[in-house]
């Protein structure tokens, strides 16, 4: 059995829902500029003078700051000492630096915004968030595609309309869950920009067989293979709570069109666990169609990384072998793709530390994930990243102090973790729950004769 287990982990690994950027480095810029939703100012920030500079109060105060986003009457700035972000009122300046900041939104601004101003949030972490009713979708003829709220769905697998909407449904949440943490998520993205949806009745060429899902970093478009998320014989999407025994792939849509609401975040090449571990996050708190569950990260997060396995509820211990830290949070998405295209199972462990990484900065380290979202803010002002990384995500610690803390979050609720150079799966990593097994094929069985 358990030899099937660890077979069947690199199977469904290489057939996965986990697919990776297709974007090469230097066309970066021109995409970013073609993509959809991707605002101009944010497009050109990069020609701002991001310095230190010294500023003076109303008061006579002095204030040593970087000018991250104004316009005619709030400024945002950046104190390089904690590496914090702030807003100020324009009044709250001199006369002199009033103007001085003027003179930029009228050179560099766009409608009247100098620079990306970044969210400040302060509100608590939320239970869950839910979809509000049922998603309508009206047809573009010009376009040919099925369009909601931000979404155009250019349905080539032909499948029914209640799929279709459920669709829908589960790509208009992941906006409404983003926003609906204090962090922010929503940087970068235009509010009235449209996204792209392709729905395919099978993937072709080198994706065959081995993705349900990827987003187009050259497109800004997301591709869903539909062979592998619906039953033949009714076209509907198969459920974790319909069909128990069949390893389920709806989360790829979450997973995926979480990258192309992220897709800004390209601009700054931030380590690849932040965009990765946001998208496997989400969909692992994606309980049911349009309804995420954050107050549940450890089943949600446990059920996640286990799933892959053929007996995934007949698991109750599990040692996993992750990467060592020092070297994981720096890692650019170039390695990590590398690392995917390897084709073994290298590549689905990133993905799994990449999950708890997030989840351990968004639920146990500190109140509201607030540590993570200074380094956020820092990041998206234009911080060095390591600079940040190192003031609100290590504040004083070790990789291996935190290593630790993550190895104490999880040892007691089913996972062993050993962080090494060259993780890997091992059949013995694994401890199986028979008695769990049985009810499970006993609960088939039962289903299988209409008890």
């Amino acid at each position: 059995m358990l030899n099937r287990i660890l077979l069947l982990i690199i199977v469904l690994m290489l057939g996965g829902v986990l697919a990776f950027f297709l974007l090469k480095p230097g066309l970066l810029k021109n995409v970013m500029q073609d993509a959809a939703g991707v605002p101009s100012n944010l497009i050109f920030q990069d020609e701002l003078p991001h310095k230190v500079e010294t500023w003076k109060g109303s008061d006579g105060a002095s204030l040593e700051a970087v000018l991250v986003a104004a316009d005619d009457k709030r400024v945002e700035f950046r104190i390089p000492a904690t590496q914090r972000v702030h807003f100020l009122e324009m009044s709250a300046l001199a006369k002199d630096d009033q103007e001085k900041i003027k003179g930029r939104v009228t050179k560099w601004g766009i409608d009247g915004v100098l620079g990306y101003p970044v969210s400040l949030r302060t509100d608590p972490w939320p239970n869950g968030w839910r979809i509000d009713g049922r998603v309508n979708l009206t047809w573009n003829a010009k376009k040919k595609v099925w369009s909601s709220e931000h979404f155009d769905l250019r349905n080539d697998a032909k499948v029914n309309q209640e799929t279709l909407e459920t669709v829908a449904g589960i790509c208009e949440s992941v906006d409404g869950a983003l926003k609906s943490l204090p962090l922010p998520l929503d940087w970068g993205r235009e509010a009235k920009g449209r996204r792209d949806i392709i729905l395919e009745p099978a993937f072709k060429g080198e994706n065959k067989g081995k993705l349900a899902g990827f987003f187009d970093g050259r497109t800004g478009k997301v591709h869903i293979d539909t062979s592998q998320l619906l039953e033949r014989d009714n076209q509907s999407i198969v459920f974790e709570f319909d069909k128990p025994k069949k390893r389920q792939k709806y989360d790829a849509i979450v997973h995926e069109v979480t990258h192309q609401t992220m897709v800004s975040m390209l601009l700054l090449d931030m380590p690849a666990w932040i965009p990765e571990g946001m998208a496997e996050y989400l969909s692992a708190m994606h309980f049911s169609p349009g309804n995420y569950q954050f107050h549940t990260s450890y089943s949600a997060v446990r059920y996640h990384i286990n799933k892959r396995v053929q007996a995934e509820r007949g698991i109750k211990e599990r040692k996993l072998h992750l990467y060592e830290m020092n070297e994981f949070m720096g890692r650019r998405l170039k390695k990590w793709n590398e690392v995917v295209q390897q084709g073994d199972v290298a590549g689905l462990l990133q993905y799994n530390m990449a999950l708890l990484l997030v989840d351990y900065f968004f639920h146990a380290d500190g109140k509201n994930g607030e540590p993570m979202r200074y380094y956020l803010e820092a990041v998206l002002s234009g911080a060095p990243e390591k600079e940040a990384r190192e003031k609100h995500l290590l504040r004083g610690r070790s990789y291996h102090d935190l290593e630790t803390a993550v190895f104490n979050r999880w040892k007691s609720v089913g996972f062993a973790i050993d962080f090494e150079s060259n993780p890997r799966i091992e059949k013995e990593d694994f401890t199986v729950d028979w008695g769990a097994i049985s009810i499970m094929r006993q609960n088939a069985a039962n289903r299988a004769r209409g008890k």
